[in-house]
C-alpha cells in the first residue's frame, strides 16, 4: 500500500505542478491583457482630449462664421439702402464753373447799332449779323 500511496502523492504532485503552471500562464497573460487595456486607456483619454480641443475650436470658428455673415448682412443691407436712395448730385468743381463761364462768353455778341429790347429774353446774332430772339 505504501508503493500506491507514493504512486498517488507523486501524481498529485504532478497535477498540482501543471494547475501552477497553468495558474502563471494565466497571470502572466493577464497582466499583458491589464498592459495593454491601460494603453488604450491612455490613448482613448488622450484622442477625447484631441475631440474636446477639435469641439472648442469648432465652435469658436463657427462663432466667427456667424458674426462673418451677420457683418456681410449688415453691409448688405447698407449699400442696398445706398442703391434706393437717389443719386446725389455734386456740386461742379471750380475749374469746371470756370470752363462754363468762359464758354458762355464766347457765345454772346453785342452789337452796338441795335436798341435792346424791352423784354429780358437773351439774344444771339446769326451768321449775317442780324439779332434773332431766341
Amino acid at each position: 500500500m505504501n508503493g500506491d500511496r507514493d504512486i498517488l502523492i507523486k501524481r498529485l504532485e504532478k497535477q498540482l505542478d501543471d494547475k501552477d503552471k497553468q495558474l502563471k500562464e494565466v497571470q502572466t497573460s493577464l497582466d499583458r491583457f491589464l498592459a495593454e487595456r491601460k494603453k488604450e486607456t491612455t490613448m482613448l483619454d488622450e484622442l477625447n482630449k484631441r475631440f474636446t480641443a477639435l469641439e472648442k475650436k469648432v465652435a469658436e470658428i463657427n462663432s466667427s462664421y456667424d458674426g462673418l455673415m451677420r457683418e456681410l448682412l449688415d453691409q448688405k443691407s447698407m449699400i442696398q439702402a445706398i442703391s434706393k436712395k437717389p443719386a446725389v448730385q455734386e456740386p461742379p468743381s471750380i475749374e469746371t464753373q470756370n470752363k462754363e463761364k468762359d464758354d458762355d462768353d464766347d457765345d454772346i455778341i453785342i452789337a452796338s447799332d441795335v436798341p435792346v429790347s424791352d423784354s429780358k429774353k437773351p439774344t444771339k446774332a446769326n451768321e449775317v449779323g442780324d439779332i434773332i430772339e431766341i
